[in-house]
């Protein structure tokens, strides 16, 4: 109970923008677990790192995000919560990604794209390739980064459920629009974006695809246009801002 009382005052201090608190009380809720309990609430004590994870992962902490995230994924397998282990596995390729350590993105990309395989599992086998694909993009290894494409492009072809469909329904052609930028053909980036609902995708995505319609533009040397969705990024990532300063 204690170590639950102090995991909720972490999450509070986590939503009100206080993450040094919040911090100290995931520590304090892990000093509370009494791992040679057999009745210990390994669930819960997942639940505590993986926060804690998430809060490294807003101060740009890259060493201590991957260790709670590895923390995190040993205690899901401990307790075989498959769709944790999931979901862990995903944020330990993002994490490598956005920390630009991108040739061990894609050595753990191509590993568990064999473990899915293995399971006969191919719609996770393909999603995860998002990775692989984002890497060779920042690599310009530009061949690979299109097989990596056409594999995540396969999941929207296989019988999976509706929602998962639905959450990834923009994330193809963007990513088609953002491969076609990075090759130099700009109009087959603007193709790909305008079939893109941007007002049903949430604020920091629509700033950073703004930006790379405006920069398709330049490259086209459009400069109007350019500058219209130049203005809209600008725009919207203020408000971003504001919004997160309000929240704090």
């Amino acid at each position: 109970q204690k170590m639950l009382a102090y995991y909720v005052l972490g999450c509070a201090y986590r939503d009100l923008g206080s993450a040094p608190k919040a911090l100290e009380a995931y520590r304090d809720a892990i000093e509370r677990a009494d791992t040679t309990d057999e009745e210990c609430d390994y669930r819960q004590l997942m639940l505590i790192h993986s926060q804690m994870a998430n809060v490294y992962g807003e101060l740009y902490c890259a060493d201590y995000e991957e260790m709670e995230y590895d923390i995190a994924l040993k205690l899901a397998i401990k307790i075989q919560d498959y769709s944790s282990i999931d979901i862990f596995e995903n944020l330990k390729c993002q994490v490598l990604h956005k920390y630009n350590k991108f040739q061990d993105c894609i050595r753990l990309t191509d590993s568990l794209r064999q473990v899915y395989i293995q399971r006969s599992n191919e719609y996770r086998a393909n999603a995860i390739s998002v990775y692989g694909f984002k890497s060779y993009l920042a690599l310009e290894k530009y061949d690979s980064a299109l097989v990596y494409l056409d594999n995540y492009a396969k999941i929207f072809k296989t019988d999976v459920s509706v929602r998962n469909i639905r959450s990834g329904k923009d994330a193809l052609p963007i990513l088609k629009g953002e491969y076609y930028l990075c090759t130099n053909n700009p109009d087959s980036a603007l193709h790909y974006y305008r079939t893109v609902d941007l007002y049903k995708l949430i604020p920091t995505i629509r700033a950073y695809l703004y930006w790379n319609i405006s920069d398709s533009y330049r490259m086209l040397s459009q400069t109007d246009s350019a500058y219209k969705y130049l203005a809209l990024h600008a725009e919207l990532m203020d408000k971003c801002y504001d919004s997160s300063v309000a929240e704090a």
